[in-house]
């Protein structure tokens, strides 16, 4: 598939993800909590507007650090009734994304997973917290390319070490 095809692909994505917080806005509890989901909707759908296809080099401040500032002060405001996105950081790890930005979003999962703890009985606290160290780890993984993203034989095939580079496409003699 190629890039620019994966962009629309991406925008609906985007614009499908701004709806679930935009939904959840006249059901939120106090003023905080519907801003925070206020700001998650309208920047999700800032983000589908902007997004294109370019081979420029991508920018200092990764799109992605608003949604996980906004994900992690959801739950640290309103852990008991949305304990339910803590599974949404293992969205955000697996997306490409700098070192220090994954790394930060392993640290916010990790202290949105505390807080969020705190409202469950011991054994499921553990529970969660195992489930979402896994999932973080696969997404790490997948964003690291670790895990490869097609199936053996899918693979573009390199030459082998001193061969020319072109010696599978050469007629022979």
């Amino acid at each position: 598939m190629q890039s620019k095809y994966k962009v629309s692909l991406l925008r609906l994505n985007l614009l499908l993800a701004a709806l679930l917080p935009a939904l959840m806005v006249p059901t939120a509890r106090d003023v905080s909590e519907g801003m925070l989901l206020g700001l998650a909707a309208a920047w999700l759908g800032i983000s589908a507007g902007l997004v294109e296809f370019s081979h420029r080099r991508p920018p200092l401040v990764p799109w992605q650090l608003l949604p996980s500032l906004l994900l992690g002060a959801l739950l640290w405001t309103s852990a008991e009734h949305y304990p339910f996105w803590l599974w949404g950081w293992a969205a955000l790890v697996m997306l490409p994304q700098p070192a220090w930005m994954a790394a930060l979003n392993v640290l916010l999962a990790t202290l949105s997973w505390a807080w969020v703890a705190r409202l469950l009985p011991a054994e499921q606290a553990l529970a969660a917290g195992l489930v979402l160290a896994l999932l973080l780890a696969l997404g790490l993984a997948r964003a690291r390319r670790l895990i490869p993203r097609h199936g053996p034989g899918q693979e573009p095939r390199q030459p082998g070490a001193g061969a020319a580079p072109l010696a599978s496409r050469q007629p022979g003699p």
